[in-house]
């Protein structure tokens, strides 16, 4: 009788620690989740700060460029949210039973031409931006874009690499 409740004991234990460790692993993917969103943050706001300190933009300027952020902020926010639910509903469609391949098809051919609407607004701001902006300001802005973009390639060719190393 005694074993039989010194297992049982024991199991419960077992379970109940399980249970706990989920719950904590749990708590720390949403912590490190909620980190890195707050970096990028961080990092977008440092890299809008630096941009603004390189091109010496005058307070006309910066509001000009504020407004426009905002506006395309609100335009690119409407896009991401479009694209989220278009992703649910292609993960629905990718699993289910019997795959209706015309509606996959359909939405992924949707999910394109909003990655191409979403680009080209990208790109229109960009030049709104540079509207604004002298020509000494555009070389500088210009030439800091392309470092930049070739900063993230050699960190994603990098990124590449180590995930290869590790496979």
């Amino acid at each position: 009788m005694k074993t039989n409740k010194t297992k049982i004991v024991s199991i419960l234990l077992i379970v109940a620690f399980a249970v706990s460790s989920v719950q904590v692993m749990a708590q720390q993917g949403r912590q490190m989740r909620k980190e890195r969103a707050e970096k990028r943050v961080e990092k977008r706001e440092f890299r809008k700060e630096r941009m603004q300190e390189l091109l010496n933009l005058s307070d006309e300027q910066k509001e000009q460029i504020k407004k426009l952020r905002l506006e395309h902020q609100k335009e690119m926010l409407q896009f991401r949210n479009k694209l989220g639910e278009h992703r649910a509903k292609l993960q629905t469609l990718r699993t289910a039973d019997k795959a209706d391949m015309k509606a996959i098809d359909k939405l992924v051919d949707d999910m394109a031409e909003l990655r191409a609407k979403q680009m080209k607004l990208k790109l229109r701001h960009e030049q709104d931006v540079r509207a604004l902006l002298t020509d000494e300001q555009k070389i500088i802005f210009d030439t800091h874009k392309k470092q930049r973009k070739h900063k993230r390639s050699a960190q994603r060719s990098g990124r590449g690499e180590r995930m290869r190393l590790h496979n």
